[in-house]
């Protein structure tokens, strides 16, 4: 009863920002979620010196139980240590040498956002992409498209793609700041329940930023994908086709698409993503918020031939997504 119950806040909470938000600018974050989050950090990120620190002292304090107490506060120390992001093994970065067409891309769109460019891009095998800003001295973005995802776009869908990730390099997403970043990596269900609402702003406002520079029309086809994206998986690894060849994901998001009830299903996932901790909005919110906007065209446009030219540059990672994609269960 008490899950349903916080499906039931989270459904209204969702439903609350929607209303809010609708037909009208998505604004940048104000200061109050940055100092909320920061409050919260501070306490987080102080814990674990100053468990370390406490523990030094009762092991050096002498006999009986003191060393330890200590050498209990050390350990605790090094679990509630702060962590910030590492980047995953099974990713693939690429610059300019090695697909220039399509760190040219990255760099237009960027342009078009008014986002300062990535550090790093990269590849993985997942249907997902994702931005971050990581390091706490030396800050870098970090770009990462999923390949198989990217496979599945039309190109003014890719462009979309990128659009929104690059998007939250510019959008003051209160979650990505220097110390919170870090800590909500220590404790993120507290984190991400009180940065949830500015959190999911800055998707509304991404997709903004991606129906202004890839086109309205190419982000509701790339929100749909999104929305069917396992159901592509699925119709890929039971056709027997090769997923290392970008045809393959495409006809298979072709044919999902072509073969669901869309719109039933973006009403369904209004309910069933709804989640209190939940970093984004339901794809169905993200869609119909879509549509409340004022129709625009595109600033970037990549055309077919371009977007053939960036697979053959990434012709060797989709080798790689094949083999990937056979070992998976």
């Amino acid at each position: 009863m008490a899950a349903m119950g916080d499906d039931g806040l989270a459904y209204r909470l969702c439903a609350r920002q929607y209303a809010a938000l609708a037909g009208r600018p998505v604004p940048r974050s104000g200061p109050v979620a940055h100092v909320v989050l920061l409050i919260v950090a501070l306490p987080l990120l102080l814990a674990a010196p100053a468990c370390l620190a406490a523990g030094v002292y009762l092991i050096l304090a002498g006999p009986g139980i003191s060393p330890y107490l200590g050498l209990l506060l050390v350990a605790l120390a090094y679990v509630v240590r702060p962590r910030l992001p590492r980047p995953p093994a099974d990713r693939w970065t690429v610059d300019r040498s090695s697909a220039p067409a399509f760190a040219y891309l990255v760099e237009r769109v960027a342009r078009a956002c008014g986002a300062p460019e990535p550090d790093v891009i990269a590849l993985d095998g997942s249907m997902d992409a994702s931005s971050t800003v990581v390091g706490v001295l030396r800050r870098r973005r970090e770009l990462v498209v999923g390949l198989p995802l990217l496979a599945a776009l039309t190109p003014p869908e890719r462009v979309a793609l990128i659009a929104h990730e690059l998007g939250h390099f510019v959008n003051h997403d209160a979650r990505r700041g220097r110390f919170t970043e870090p800590a909500v990596l220590w404790a993120g269900y507290l984190l991400l329940a009180i940065g949830q609402r500015d959190g999911q702003r800055a998707e509304y406002l991404a997709d903004e930023i991606a129906a202004r520079v890839a086109g309205s029309g190419a982000l509701a086809g790339m929100l749909d994908t999104l929305l069917v994206a396992d159901r592509v998986r699925q119709v890929v690894r039971a056709g027997g086709r090769d997923p290392g060849a970008r045809q393959t994901w495409l006809d298979a998001a072709a044919y999902v698409r072509a073969g669901t009830d869309l719109d039933l299903l973006r009403r369904r996932s209004v309910r069933e993503q709804a989640s209190l901790c939940g970093t984004h909005p339901p794809t169905g919110l993200r869609i119909r918020m879509a549509g409340t906007r004022e129709y625009t065209g595109p600033l970037v446009v990549l055309a077919e031939r371009q977007s053939s030219l960036i697979d053959r540059e990434l012709a060797p990672w989709y080798a790689r997504l094949s083999v990937c994609f056979a070992e998976l269960p």
